[in-house]
């Protein structure tokens, strides 16, 4: 991802925001068309499955990929940058019964939910800008997903419960905030 992606993406997102909650439904109703076998894994209230999951979007866009394209290009080729809590957000998922296949009718949710959204405004750079963002957070996850190691497994409350801790850790907030600072 590049400096003038994310600004792209940052800037389609400020217009997302506003229409969160239009945008998560428009999202899942979507996602459950082209892939109703999804529909299942998500036994918690849809409502409060599209507020986490617009919550995780404004992470990402707002403060996880500045940081990344921040760091030296040989770190971002290597693999060795890697989101906060995307291993873990990655077991979660597995845990809940996601597929890696699963993430392709997400991209298509979400892409068609932009659309829908976005209109005129999701220009091709921006849609890229959204694609490139996206693929950055699965592959990120994408160790978690697929770990089988005995010593990484952990029941599924434990991993939520450290996802929580690492979104509220004293110096991973302070780092961020840092950032949002400087740019």
């Amino acid at each position: 991802m590049t400096p003038a992606q994310l600004r792209l993406l940052q800037r389609s997102f400020s217009k997302v925001e506003p229409v969160a909650e239009q945008f998560g439904t428009i999202f899942y109703e979507r996602l459950f068309a082209i892939a109703p076998e999804m529909k299942p894994l998500f036994r918690t209230d849809i409502k409060a499955q599209q507020s986490k999951f617009m919550k995780v979007i404004a992470e990402v866009v707002q403060l996880h990929l500045r940081a990344l394209v921040s760091l030296p290009v040989t770190a971002q080729a290597s693999g060795e940058a890697m989101l906060p809590g995307a291993y873990w957000s990655g077991k979660l998922h597995a845990a809940y019964g996601v597929r890696m296949e699963d993430f392709d009718s997400m991209k298509q949710a979400l892409v068609w939910a932009l659309e829908q959204i976005l209109a005129d405004d999701l220009t091709p750079e921006v849609q890229d800008a959204w694609i490139a963002a996206y693929d950055i957070v699965v592959q990120a996850m994408k160790p978690g997903m697929e770990s089988s190691d005995e010593e990484d497994l952990e029941p599924e409350v434990d991993m939520q419960t450290r996802l929580d801790e690492a979104e509220n850790d004293q110096d991973t907030n302070a780092f961020l905030k840092m950032l949002g600072e400087r740019s």
